[in-house]
């Protein structure tokens, strides 16, 4: 079992691999050459990301008749089962509460930092197949970085072990590589 909270920026990986070659194979073509989309096909609405265990990338943004409905429901699934992996990691490495800020700092960063990274790798690996695609993806890997910062800032510091100000630069800097690097092995 791949231990799913390692990753460009972790601390704890045995070796660094991208989210696309862990956890979403690829679908057999070579780089070379990407796979094709239907004339027209384009995003609907950008999703508006929820962390629910129900629908983890949010609501479906494409009419159940498109291809793109179908595709959207398998990254969903991709990213609920290896989220599902990744939570339950995080559990088992809670610090307790005499753990240093730092400690839970970085524990913290690790636990955005991943969702993300799974929840983009599943976009990405379901929906940029050409490179028209790719840059539509970007769009919404731009949006769910978003989404994960404005999450992260819900923590109120009064009741955290966790610097608020340190740990967002941290969290927006783990998010921007993991951003570069996914969308960057997409193209």
């Amino acid at each position: 079992m791949p231990d799913i909270v390692s990753g460009p920026c972790s601390t704890n990986a045995p070796e660094t691999r991208s989210i696309g070659q862990q956890f979403f194979p690829p679908d057999g073509s070579s780089p070379g050459r990407k796979r094709g989309r239907a004339k027209g096909e384009r995003w609907i609405d950008l999703p508006k990301f929820v962390f629910t265990p129900d629908e983890p990338l949010g609501r479906n943004p494409f009419p159940r008749e498109a291809k793109r409905h179908d595709r959207w429901v398998a990254a969903a699934r991709l990213a609920k089962e290896y989220l599902a992996l990744h939570h339950s990691t995080m559990l088992a490495r809670m610090l307790p509460d005499g753990a240093p800020r730092e400690e839970h700092q970085a524990w913290m960063a690790d636990l955005f930092a991943e969702r993300f990274n799974i929840m983009a790798g599943a976009i990405l690996a379901e929906f940029g197949s050409t490179y028209e695609s790719v840059a539509d993806c970007e769009k919404v890997v731009d949006q769910l970085a978003e989404f994960t910062l404005a999450e992260a800032r819900k923590i109120d510091p009064s009741r955290s072990l966790i610097v608020t100000v340190t740990f967002l630069v941290e969290l927006q800097i783990r998010l921007t590589q993991y951003r570069e690097h996914g969308v960057g092995e997409a193209y």
